[in-house]
């Protein structure tokens, strides 16, 4: 299995993907979408501990395998969108539970 830790600096900042918000405060990506995994009852993985229901689902665990969801296409550009600062149209729009 292939591990994620370190693979990321944007808690500590010193990869400079950290962007500026409108408010120009300083934000930074939802680290959970680096760090955990969350699987529902019914073997989706979700891309947040948050979700009730199916808008934040980034795979099928039974149709496919946990690294391939894991680094599936979905996941991947809901990250890139966290790491650009811009999450507008994604299922993080509007969320304040990391802030």
């Amino acid at each position: 299995m292939t591990s994620t830790r370190g693979a990321c600096s944007t808690r500590c900042g010193a990869c400079g993907a950290r962007s500026t918000s409108a408010s120009g405060d300083r934000e930074r990506p939802c680290a959970t979408l680096f760090e955990q995994a969350h699987i529902t009852f019914d073997g989706r993985l979700s891309a947040c501990a948050y979700d009730h229901d199916p808008r934040f689902e980034v795979g099928d665990l039974a149709a496919e395998t946990f690294l391939e969801a894991w680094s599936g296409e979905r996941f991947r550009t809901l990250r890139a969108a966290h790491l650009a600062g811009d999450r507008r149209g994604t299922p993080c729009e509007g969320c304040s539970a990391w802030h």
